[in-house]
């Protein structure tokens, strides 16, 4: 039987590393956080030997994970799709903002002002805002953001030819 196929192109780690980044973010949602998505079943909550992980790990370092994973998947599938040109780090630039932007207008007084914005302009708040307000502001977010986008550029810089690169 032959070996499975090693990824060899700059894209296709990029690609797997996305993938890990996702699988981590979703363990951590299983086995260290008190409250789990709506879509995860209920009864995970409640499984004893995830209850012993989640008390070895303190709130301040399990809550920024899944932003940690969540960014990172971003920016290494922003990437991916920029197929190891050039191009990758103006478009990784643009994932990391993005990213940003979506945990700031998580912000109350942001999200205060999105939404007499929208209000006296007689717009519909739209998603955004819907998020917005579901959402909750943590400062350590924006920090676990920051060092996955520190670690997907170091990454990159690590991965992608020098030399031949296209746009």
């Amino acid at each position: 039987m032959a070996a499975p196929k090693v990824p060899t192109t700059p894209a296709h780690r990029y690609t797997l590393g996305a993938a890990g980044a996702r699988l981590f973010g979703a363990l951590v949602y299983v086995t260290m956080r008190d409250h789990l998505p709506a879509a995860l079943p209920a009864w995970l909550s409640n499984v004893g030997p995830l209850a012993a992980v989640r008390a070895l790990v303190p709130d301040w370092l399990t809550g920024p994970m899944p932003s940690l994973a969540h960014a990172a998947a971003v920016l290494l599938l922003t990437a991916a799709v920029a197929g190891g040109t050039r191009l990758a780090r103006p478009a990784m630039a643009g994932s990391l903002l993005l990213c940003l932007a979506l945990e700031l207008v998580q912000h109350p007084v942001v999200n205060d002002s999105m939404a007499a914005l929208t209000g006296a302009a007689g717009l519909a708040p739209g998603r955004l805002l819907a998020y917005a307000a579901h959402g909750t502001f943590d400062s350590f977010d924006v920090a676990a953001i920051i060092a996955a986008a520190a670690a997907a550029f170091w990454l990159i810089k690590r991965l992608m030819p020098s030399k031949g690169e296209t746009d």
